[in-house]
Parts: C-alpha cells; structure tokens; sequence
C-alpha cells in the first residue's frame, strides 16, 4: 500500500503598496513677502550636490524672483538675477522669470520668456520680447546663456520684420541625460527649440524648427519638451505643440542630427495633448503624454488624461503605439498637467511615476503615484492630498536620495499656499515566500516528515540599509494533518526580521499524518501559508530611513502539492504525452480574429505522476488569461499548470481554455508557436518531455492596393518658354492603402526613376506621408545608378489596418536641358513603384508625357491687338496737336502757301478738261473715215 500525503500551496503578489510616507512630510513656505499671486512653486527642480530645491515665484515683482531652499535646514535664498526692467510706461507685461527652471549637480538655469529689451528696426526703437536663459555653476556667478544667431532667429518668422526680433525663449526646458539643454519657445513665431551642447557656458545653441515634409505646425510647437532612448541606442528629442494642426496635439521626434523622423498624434481635439511630456523606463524607454483638457464624454470637461506610448515592437521605423491611457478623476481636475519619472523604487527595472491633477476635488489638487508595473495596467498605488492645500501639483520634481536610503524623494508645490511639500520614500523590498520539500516518493517514514518555510529578500541594486519585520502564519486546512507546535487551531506562527546582512530566511517545520491511506493517491494534507508586515511603517507618525516596505512583486502567500509514496521501493516514472486542440484555422490569415483559443491534453501511459506540472509558452502571441488552476508567469507568455490529483497511468488530464491574444500580431510573425513542457516530478525541472505546435500565419496581402496619380496631368505641354527659361515641375503620387485584416510593419519599397540629364531629383525629394502625419523624406543620396535608372529603396514603415500612404516622387524638369527639334515631339517620363510585402510585391508605373508645343496667334487677337494700337496712335496724336507741337508759327505764309496749292491745282485741272477735248475731237475724227471702207 502506498502512502499519500498532499501539501496545498498557492502563490499570489500582494496589491500595489504606498512608496511615500506623507506623515512625515516637510512644507517649505516662500518668504513673507511674496503674496499667493507670486505663484511660488510655479516651476520647480533640485540640484543635489548642495540638497537645495530651486523654486521660482515668476509674478513676484512683476518681473520674478528665484530662490534656494536647503532641505536639511530649511534655509530660503533669494537668487540675484540681472534682470533691468524698462520703464513701465513703455512696456507693461511682466517678465516671467522662473517661468522654468532645471537643474543637476552642476548648475541650474532660469528662463524668462517675456523679458523685454530695446531693439532697433533701422532708425525705429521699440520694446520687444526676447526670452533668456541665465545659467548658475556652484559657487559661480549667475550669467546668462548666448542666445540664437541672427540668421537663426529670422527663420520661420512671418512677414513683419519687427517681429523678427522677438522669440519668447524659455516656456519649456530638458535636461538631457547627455547633459544637453533644449529650450522651447512656443509663444511666437509657430514656435522653436534651441538646443544647446553639454557645455552650456560657451556654446552657441542650434536651432529645431524643421518638420520634414512643408511645416504644417500652426501653433505651439516647443510646448513641453523630454528626451529619451525611444526607438534605437541613440537620444531622441520629442517636442510638442499642443494646437497642433487645427487643434489636434501634436508631438515630433528628432534624432540626434535634429532631423524630425516621426511624430504621433491625438485624435481628440482641443485636450492640451502634450501639455506635458515625460520619458521613463518601463523596460524600454517610454513616453508619457500629458492632456490635460481631455474630456472622456459631453458632460465632463477638463478631466484630463495620459498617454504612454512605447515604440511598436518588432518594427524597423520611428512609430509609436499607444500601451495605455489614464483618464482622471473629476472634471476641471488638470489630471496630467505635471508629469515625473521618480526611477525605480522597487527593484523591478520600471520606473515610478508621479502625475499630478492641481485641480481635483474642488481645488485642492492632487499627486497620484504608480509603480512601473502598475501604471500599465491602469492600477493606482497611491494618492497624495495632504489636508489644507490647494492647487496641490502645479509642479513636481525629483530629489534624488538626499537621506541615504537608496530612494528618492518627491517635491510638489502648492502656488496657492505659497509652499513645496517634501515627501520621503519608504525603502521598498521584494520578498518571496517559498519552500523546500523532500522526495516522498520512496519516503521511509509514512507518519512524519519536515519541510522548510523559507523567505528570500529582493533588495533594490542601490539599497544601502533595510529592516523588515515579517510574521508567518502556517495553517492546516484538512483533517488528515497536524503541525507538530501548531496551537488548537491547528496554525502555527513566528516572525523573522530580515535586513541587509540577513537577507534569507529557512525555517523547519514538522508535520503528522493522523489517518491510514486507503488508496495509494487520495490522502490531502492542505496547507496554507502567508506573510504579512509587522508593524506597517506607513502607519507611523515618524519616519524611519531603515524601515523597509514591501514590493507589489512580492510573494505572501503559497499553496502547493505534494504526495507520499514508493512506487514498490522506487522512484515513480511517468511517461506524460500531450496532445493539443485550437480553433485556429490553417494557414490562419493575420488579423482574422482578436483571440482564439487553445485545449492541452495530458496522458500519463506510465506510473502514477505524484508532482506533475505544465509550464506552457506561447511564442509572438500574449496570453490573455491564464486556464483555470493556472498562474502566470512571466510577460503574459508563460504559465504554469498543476493537477488537482496525481495521475495514474491511462488517466488525463485537461487544460483549457487557454486564451491567446492575436490582436497585436503583425506581418513579421510568419508562425504561431505554443511550447509544453511536461514535468513528471515540477521540483524536477531536468526531467521533462517538450512538445511544439506550430501555426502557420499568412498575411493577408490580398487586400493591399497600390494606385497612382500624375500630378498636373499624363500629358505635360510644354512651351519654347518653358524649355528655356522656366522648366516645369510635376509629381508622380502613389497611394497605398491596407483594405486587409492584417497590421504590416517594416514596409519596404524600391523606386526606378529615369536616369536622364533633364530630371533634377536632388532638389525634389521623395516623400512618404501617412494620414495627418507629416511627410518623411526618403533621399536619394544612397540610390543605386545605373546607365538608365536610378534605384531608391525607402522605408515605408508600418500599415496599420484601414491606413493609407502617399509616396509623394517630385520631378523637376530644370531650364534649357530638353532639346526639341520639331513641334508635338514627345519625351517620357516613368517611374515604378514596387512595394515589398515579405517574399511578395506589388508594381505598378507612371508616365508623364512631355509634348512640346509652338503657340499660334488667333485672328481675332491680331484684329484686336490691330484696332488697339491704332486707337493709340490716334490719341498720342490728338494729344500732340492739342499742346501745339503740329502747328505753324507763320500763319501768312501758310495762306500763300495754300493759294498757290489751290492755283496750281486749278490749273492742272483745265489742263486736264483741254486734253480730255482734244482727244474726244481725234475719236471723231477717226469713226468719219474708217466708214467709207465699213461700206
């Protein structure tokens, strides 16, 4: 007879936990001398070298004034900042300064967009508003920041010169992590970024204004600014313009050459999208976009939301998809007006972030903090509203450390009570609940037997000192068991206290069996354990740097299985085959269905399996939940499986339904792979038996259509003086547009353009755009020639379904470089686009045709143009006669002159009428004699 006995064990995380201890919280008031309209703490940043916050009061004065306040003494400075105002009568506003501030261990800057200065337009002086930047090192002067060149400063300035001088530099400011400064300028001129090299003293800034494809930002653009490793190894700049194009935010990305090589879009109109903008590390690197004005609904207003996007995985181009929004609380609540990545507390890798809603809840304002692994899955960890403050989160930043304790801080600022509130964070530790059993399958002793109850403690990388005090609570929840020291209600508990010297734990604990088995697989022996903290230190007044908080991560509480037996004196030794059944059709089209699901069948055709497990992966596709009995893993691709009893030979066992996300596949999955690995003994992990089955995907390529428009016309005519001295430009359009099921990436496409000395491409680029996005320029530097054609291969990126692309191909047809020899001889222009999809492609050609023409004037042109000039003689003569020009000075002569014209006339007459006589007589003459001979 064989003995079974079972130890029921489940693992589960605790929720998200509080990270900052508002208990103990520090308030740092402004001076007494600033009124709650000096809006002090409207901008906010820590330089840790001195433990000092930087704060601004920008309406203070009028003008602005900037302070230091010392963490460990609580000690306010005032900043000097040379700063002259003119005289009020001449100009009025107010200067701003500390409209931004940042800082690092080095120095800090201070910007004032609205300072005003005298400029001269020629001889004309006026006030204009230019932004400066003032920079601080330690124990240095302050001294200001060169500004922009003049060429710089006339780009994308409209036609008012005056204007041209005025930039407004300094409503938006980034810190780099390569310690490089870029500074927005949204008020005037559509907006700019200077950005200025690591070495800020010296270096003349660069300027970010160009979007690659015309400059469709009308509004705004430098709005928020942060920077971040979001597509490859290398820093990419992200700016945004809250206006966008018509209202619709905006938010571009530069790679390090300050070339724009993308940009993502809000589909809500006026939501401030990108009011604020974050950066942080959810094991990539992410963006969070702030849109404070958003509404969820035609009741609401102001709510306000964030945005975290994440670069499309698996793809080759500069996209951004959008993981999750976080919408806010009440309405007028600004949630998402500040954003800050606090850095990782946890020791998961992700990032914390704070996100702050100044208007919540009547005014009041409030902090609202999640764990990197939380905020994506839209789970709050804490919210900070301290009794008695108001308009709390106007502004946020990190302190970095300054106790020691290997978290940081948080400063927020409360403009309308003129304060910064300081919270400390708790340490925050990881601990795993785990335990060792023996191998009961040839166990000796049928009645007793011991297993530890271990506890292991995760610290973060950075955590200097930690204490946690933990209690554990061992339960029996069945009648066959005993623990041996358990009280009368069969429980039995003791407590551990853990630290950095003494970061595991292992504890014996002794268990008896009070029933003989009556078959070999049916004796339960249920367990529970768990873990809580003793004397929580968040619910204490005082704050202790060495108390140490436990992680979301953190495994409390356990159930497991476990069985006695001896298989005749040996090792047991299943033999566990697998069969698996899905509603996938094959080949399955990509994008078909937005899950399917999945049944694993397990048969044992050898000896009893005591411990069997299933650890399950699915390969390019993510786990929606997992079956019934099961856990999750890791990623949403893995998990485990257990019976609920041992399997003897013949039995089986059934998993289902296994429910597999297929939504996010994409064109570059080419299969569907789900992965079983079956464990005879799951303490075991060598001795398994693993099964593939794979799922052949297709793309749905069928319903990809490429069409192509010539821009003017086919038919291109072209005149003597267009040959010579104009030239004429057109453009070849290709639209391709995803009619499909499937979302492609990495598109790819090659372009044959005419190889021709009359075709200039240089100067006309090749253009991919997509829907509202601005068109990305594809060069053709690094185009391939041969005697013919010219081959481009450009990147068209991803093609979501229900998405459109315009491949924009530019023709120039420079002066005097066609040579036609006779009128309506024709020249041809082609070009092909094929567009690769995977092994497949899709081609198509245009032609442009250029007819040269001779121009034929219109009969009725030259009558009128005739009748036209003669009018205009005929007054240009007028005039003349009428100013005197055509007439005699000697009136007599000319009455002689025309009597002696009239005498002469006379008698050229008479002369005429005798002659016209005589011959009349002579005609006579001749009829009177040729008569007789008539006769």
């Amino acid at each position: 007879m064989m003995l079974s006995v079972l130890v029921f064990l489940t693992g589960a995380t605790i929720e998200s936990q509080a990270v900052f201890h508002d208990k103990s919280m520090q308030i740092f008031k402004g001076p007494s001398s600033l009124s709650e309209g000096s809006l002090f703490g409207y901008s906010i940043s820590y330089e840790s070298k001195y433990q000092s916050l930087i704060v601004s009061a920008p309406k203070a004065n009028d003008v602005g004034r900037i302070f230091t306040i010392n963490i460990n003494n609580s000690v306010v400075k005032e900043v000097h900042i040379p700063l002259i105002r003119l005289t009020p009568n001449l100009i009025k506003h107010d200067f701003w300064l500390g409209a931004t501030v940042k800082a690092n261990s080095d120095y800090f800057v201070i910007c004032t967009p609205r300072y005003s200065e005298i400029k001269s337009d020629r001889s004309v002086k006026k006030p204009a508003t230019v932004g400066i930047c003032f920079i601080k090192h330690q124990n240095g002067k302050v001294t200001p920041l060169k500004p922009m060149t003049n060429g710089d400063r006339i780009i994308n300035a409209d036609n008012m010169k005056f204007k041209k001088m005025m930039d407004s530099f300094g409503w938006s400011m980034e810190l780099t992590s390569q310690n490089e400064l870029l500074v927005g300028a949204p008020a005037m001129n559509k907006g700019r970024v200077l950005i200025y090299p690591s070495d800020l003293g010296s270096a003349t800034p660069k300027l970010i204004y160009k979007i690659s494809y015309g400059n469709p930002v009308l509004y705004n653009f430098g709005y928020s600014i942060a920077s971040g490793k979001f597509f490859s190894k290398q820093i990419t700049y992200a700016v945004s313009t809250t206006f966008g194009e018509l209202g619709f935010g905006k938010v571009y990305f530069f790679n390090s050459k300050y070339e724009n090589i993308g940009a993502i879009n809000d589909d809500n109109l006026g939501t401030m999208f990108g009011a604020a903008l974050c950066s942080a590390n959810f094991g990539v690197d992410a963006l969070l976009v702030g849109a404070p004005a958003f509404a969820d609904n035609d009741y609401t207003y102001d709510i306000g939301a964030v945005y975290i996007f994440m670069a499309q995985s698996g793809s080759s181009s500069n996209e951004m998809t959008l993981k999750r929004k976080l919408v806010g609380k009440t309405s007028g609540g600004h949630f998402g007006h500040a954003i800050v990545s606090i850095g990782d507390m946890d020791g998961d890798s992700k990032d914390e972030i704070a996100i702050a809603a100044p208007y919540d809840d009547d005014g009041r304002g409030a902090v609202y903090i999640y764990t990197g692994e939380g905020i994506l899955q839209g789970k709050l960890s804490q919210k900070i509203q301290p009794e008695g403050f108001y308009n709390l989160g106007i502004s946020l930043a990190v302190v970095k450390d300054y106790d020691g304790n290997g978290c940081n801080e948080l400063a927020i600022s409360s403009p309308k009570n003129t304060s910064v509130v300081l919270l400390r964070s708790m340490t925050v530790v990881t601990v795993n609940l785990h335990t060792k059993f023996p191998n009961f399958q040839n166990y000796k002793n049928k009645t007793h037997f011991e297993f530890d109850s271990c506890l292991d403690v995760l610290p973060p990388k950075n955590l200097k000192v930690f204490k946690v005090d933990l209690i554990v609570n061992i339960l029996t929840t069945d009648r066959n068991s005993k623990l041996i020291g358990a009280s009368e209600n069969k429980s039995l508990t003791y407590e551990v206290s853990l630290n950095e010297n003494n970061q595991s734990f292992c504890r014996s604990i002794g268990v008896q069996s009070i029933l003989t088995p009556v078959k070999e697989y049916n004796l339960v022996i249920a367990y529970k354990i768990s873990v809580t903290l003793k004397d929580d230190p968040l619910t204490r007044d005082d704050f202790d740097i060495s108390r140490a908080i436990l992680s979301e991560h953190s495994v409390l509480d356990l159930n497991d299985k476990q069985w006695i037996s001896d298989c005749g004196g040996k090792l047991c030794i299943p033999n566990l085959k697998h069969s698996l059944n899905s509603s996938i059709p094959i080949p399955y089209v990509l994008g078909s269905s937005n899950m399917e699901k999945f049944t694993l069948s397990v048969r044992n055709i050898g000896q009893t399996a005591y411990d069997a497990c299933a650890i399950v992966t699915v390969l390019e596709a993510r786990v929606l939940r997992p079956p019934p009995g099961c856990t999750l893993l890791k990623d949403s691709t893995q998990f485990i499986c257990k019976p609920n009893q041992p399997l003897r030979n013949g039995e089986i066992w059934n998993i289902h339904p296994i429910e597999v996300e297929t939504t996010l596949l994409t064109s570059g999955n080419d299969e569907l792979t789900i992965q079983s690995d079956l464990y005879n003994n799951c303490n075991n992990k060598t001795d398994r038996n693993t099964f593939e089955d794979k799922f052949i995907l297709r793309s749905d390529i069928d319903n990809i259509s490429l069409k192509g428009q010539t821009n003017p016309d086919q038919t291109v005519n072209m005149t003597r003086n267009d040959v010579y001295d104009l030239g004429k430009s057109m453009e070849h359009v290709y639209t391709i547009s995803n009619n499909g099921k499937t979302n492609w990436i990495g598109i790819k496409s090659e372009i044959i353009l005419d190889n021709v000395p009359y075709i200039n491409y240089s100067g006309a680029p090749i253009t991919i755009s997509k829907d509202k996005s601005s068109g990305m320029e594809c060069s053709t530097t690094n185009s391939s020639r041969t005697e013919s054609q010219i081959i481009v291969l450009c990147d068209i990126g991803d093609l979501k379904r229900n998405q459109k692309v315009n491949v924009i191909i530019a023709i120039a047809i420079p002066p005097n470089t066609l040579d036609f020899k006779e009128e309506n001889e024709n020249v041809t222009i082609t070009t092909t686009f094929n567009l690769l999809l995977n092994d497949e492609s899709i081609s198509l050609s245009l032609n442009t045709v250029l007819r040269f023409i001779t121009v034929p004037v219109a009969l009725w042109i030259i009558i009128i143009s005739s009748f036209v000039g003669l009018l205009i003689l005929a007054i240009i003569s007028f005039a003349l006669y009428e100013c005197g020009f055509l007439q005699r000075k000697n009136k007599d002569k000319l009455k002689k002159l025309k009597k002696e014209v009239h005498r002469q006339s006379v008698r050229r007459s008479m002369m005429r009428e005798s002659m016209r006589a005589a011959a009349s007589r002579r005609s006579t003459e001749d009829n009177h004699l040729l008569k007789p001979e008539l006769d």
